[in-house]
């Protein structure tokens, strides 16, 4: 079996692997890009070789993310562990990288493997549904694993065979279990939160069926569309905030101020510092900071713009935040014009302006 950490960071993952005996067989830095991600997939395809992937386990400290996503995916056993955890195991001496903290987090893969919990998250309804069918341990243990099985192909569960086996063997190993009398009180009140969830979920289904077609309906919907990785959430979000009446903008730092891309003058004395802008359409600048934070993924300029804003000192809140203002100038010509995005065309004004200003 081998253990794989994975130190994962805004621009960039460390993977180091080790093998049952706890030596190293392999390390690798990659980007935080679909080929950078794609490297780190044939990487770890080429150490377990003609084996099963399952003999290879990767240890990483968060749940979320498109790298877990992406590990998932490839269909790689992934296990969350708490950062605390490594920080334990870290030297006397303090020592810290990112390829020290993928090999402690192997470590700590490899000693704990036992008490580790496989990351398989499922999706809202999938739970609610196993929970309403088996409201207490009790419950769940009484059944069988065929009947679980089907409680999940209910639920449409995309891998219900082998699921069902997992939770069979979790359910029948020692654990702690509450009193009677709690678990009875716990179960009820898990039932009535779900029975509320349930139908919130559907309402919320018909509420981006209703935005999508809003969208697709609006005259403007062709620009945002257009926007690099906007999507079907980011691109209604930002048509929704900027809005369509082109009166209200005479040029774009009003749209900047508005969203909080554009910073603000601080001074003391002495001091003089620009800051973030605190007054400004909080919905509109967590749209604008999202959207800009996922061109980084796809447009070269973007990327390049973020990692320059990186190398001056800026943290990555003020570099996306710096990219946001960017993209909003190029938002506003948008607007104003009724032109859509096309990279190639940008990147030639952006040419032409770097020759002006030289």
């Amino acid at each position: 079996m081998w253990y794989a950490g994975s130190d994962w960071a805004d621009d960039h993952h460390d993977a180091l692997v080790i093998d049952e005996k706890g030596r190293q067989v392999g390390s690798l830095r990659v980007s935080h890009t679909s080929q950078g991600l794609t490297k780190l997939n044939t990487f770890l395809e080429q150490i377990v070789g003609t084996t099963s992937k399952e003999e290879l386990v990767c240890i990483i400290e968060t749940t979320h993310g498109l790298l877990i996503a992406h590990l998932l995916e490839a269909g790689w056993p992934v296990y969350p562990v708490n950062p605390r955890t490594v920080d334990r195991r870290r030297s006397a001496s303090g020592a810290k990288a990112d390829l020290i903290d993928a090999y402690l987090l192997a470590k700590t893969g490899r000693a704990d493997f036992a008490d580790l919990h496989r990351l398989t998250p499922d999706s809202e309804k999938i739970a609610l549904l196993f929970l309403q069918t088996y409201p207490t341990p009790q419950a769940a243990m009484a059944a069988s694993v065929e009947q679980i099985q089907q409680t999940l192909r209910q639920a449409k569960h995309p891998h219900p065979t082998a699921v069902a086996a997992s939770i069979f063997e979790r359910l029948h190993q020692p654990h702690l279990q509450a009193e009677a009398v709690t678990t009875r009180a716990k179960s009820r009140l898990m039932l009535v939160g779900s029975r509320q969830l349930l139908p919130l979920i559907e309402q919320i289904a018909q509420y981006d069926k209703e935005i999508h077609t809003l969208f697709l309906t609006h005259e403007d919907h062709a620009i945002f569309e257009s926007l690099p990785r906007a999507g079907q959430r980011l691109a209604p979000r930002l048509l929704a905030e900027i809005g369509d009446d082109r009166s209200r903008s005479q040029d774009e730092s009003l749209l900047q101020a508005l969203g909080g891309t554009s910073p603000v003058l601080f001074q003391s004395g002495t001091y003089s510092k620009a800051h973030r802008r605190l007054g400004c359409i909080k919905p509109l600048r967590n749209a604008l900071h999202q959207f800009a934070w996922q061109t980084t993924q796809s447009e070269a300029w973007a990327r390049d713009y973020y990692q320059r804003k990186r190398a001056e000192g800026k943290s990555h809140t003020v570099a996306v935040r710096a990219l946001a203002n960017v993209w909003v100038r190029i938002i506003f010509a948008m607007w104003v014009h009724h032109q859509c995005y096309e990279t190639a065309i940008f990147e030639q004004a952006q040419r032409q302006h770097a020759r002006r200003a030289a």
